[in-house]
């Protein structure tokens, strides 16, 4: 793990960086305050930009990456897979474990409607469950972790963590998630990809071994 870890330094560090300042910048503002920022600075392009952005976090980048790996090779297939599994089931347990209201009831209990800042085409989810933490970035996060810990250049590792990130702020931005729930989640995506990658260099890479194989015409 020490050396997958110092290979990876270029994505860690940034990761943490960013990591640290979200948690102080939560323990500087009130709940829900992040929402109210982009709302008061939403324009018709970002509806657009960020919309696009939170479908990077769901099943088709999967899908698309297990669909290329299997003609590279079939264990990193297997590994996009594996992840996409964990993600879904970890931040199932989670939820339900924290089992948070969306921003949209938590707001609503308060005497708060928050109705008139949904970007449109985007209505609130009202689920008073499953807001902590966000299975979008959990998703994301794990998903372009495990990519930028097979990529083997550094400008690419940070596209993967941009990418990563953009999808965390869609979730706010559209009024779906808090800042702690895209916090948590990103931390639990990455642990998942860096744990899923470890386990997965430890398997056998002699060619003979069926998942070292890919589709060959």
């Amino acid at each position: 793990m020490k050396s997958l870890i110092r290979q990876n330094i270029f994505y860690l560090i940034p990761y943490l960086i960013i990591l640290i300042i979200g948690l102080l910048t939560l323990s500087q503002i009130e709940k829900g305050e992040v929402i109210f920022f982009f709302a008061n600075h939403r324009t018709p392009f970002w509806d657009i930009f960020f919309y696009i952005s939170t479908k990077l976090g769901e099943l088709i980048g999967y899908i698309l990456f297990i669909i290329l790996f299997l003609f590279i090779r079939f264990r990193y297939a297997a590994l996009i897979g594996m992840t996409a599994v964990s993600a879904g089931i970890l931040a199932a347990i989670l939820k339900n474990i924290f089992r948070h209201p969306r921003p949209k009831p938590y707001f609503g209990a308060l005497g708060i409607d928050i109705s008139d800042i949904a970007v449109v085409g985007y209505p609130l989810l009202n689920s008073q469950v499953s807001s902590f933490p966000s299975g979008h970035t959990i998703s994301a996060f794990a998903f372009f972790t495990v990519l930028a810990l097979l990529a083997k250049n550094n400008g690419l590792k940070i596209v993967c963590l941009i990418l990563a990130i953009l999808v965390g702020l869609s979730r706010i931005y559209l009024v779906s998630h808090f800042l702690e729930d895209v916090l948590l989640g990103s931390f639990v995506g990455v642990l998942i990809a860096f744990s899923l990658h470890y386990a997965n260099n430890k398997v056998s890479m002699k060619t003979d071994k069926w998942y070292n194989r890919r589709i060959e015409f």
